[in-house]
């Protein structure tokens, strides 16, 4: 599973090999764990990279590989490779390929094969462990905003979808304001408020 290592227990790491020709990543924001190492691939086909991607290597130490050969597959092997000398010197950790090539399939068939835990995503929202924290910060937010929420008086509560993502936008500092409207949704999927001819109702419950 993707519980929390046990004190005492060795950190496992995760390896994210990013296939930047095929895929230029918009989610890396989404790893913020220590155990991740990170690297980007990039052929000669990228003269650039954008910004928001290179601050976040920066942020948690990962690296680019500047792939300067030019071939059809030059930066596939050059991952392979990578990921042969990793899966031979790092034999407990898990390793991820960020790319849309399925070329790259059989090669983490044979890890897996091996009894390595390997495994290709098209994104990195897609990584497991990633997908759980997520999953968790998600449910924490509802939480919170129902708390939030529901520990005002009844004659305070926002009405109207503007003056709703307004107030949860003050509350929730961090979030943008699509993330503030997929926690409204969520409030709605989970039934704690609904929204009709524009205004914002609360069962009677709550």
């Amino acid at each position: 599973g993707d519980a929390i290592e046990a004190p005492g227990q060795k950190e496992r790491i995760e390896h994210v090999l990013i296939d930047y020709e095929n895929v230029q990543p918009n989610d890396l924001a989404l790893i913020q764990c220590g155990s991740f190492r990170v690297k980007v691939f990039v052929g000669p086909k990228q003269p650039t990279i954008r910004k928001d991607v290179v601050l976040a290597i920066q942020k948690f130490g990962g690296d680019f590989v500047d792939v300067t050969t030019v071939g059809n597959n030059a930066v596939d092997f050059h991952i392979a490779y990578y990921l042969g000398t990793i899966a031979t010197t790092e034999p407990d950790a898990w390793l991820h390929v960020i790319s849309k090539d399925t070329g790259f399939d059989p090669l983490i068939q044979h890890l897996q094969g091996n009894g390595r835990y390997a495994r290709r995503s098209e994104c990195i929202g897609e990584i497991p462990s990633v997908k759980a924290a997520e999953k968790q910060k998600r449910k924490k937010l509802l939480n919170d905003a129902v708390t939030f929420l529901g520990g005002m008086e009844v004659e305070k509560r926002p009405t109207t979808p503007e003056a709703l993502q307004n107030s949860l936008g003050a509350y929730f500092k961090q979030l943008d304001e699509h993330q503030v409207d997929i926690l409204i949704q969520g409030l709605k999927s989970q039934r704690f408020l609904a929204e009709s001819e524009g205004r914002i109702q609360y069962p009677e419950n709550v």
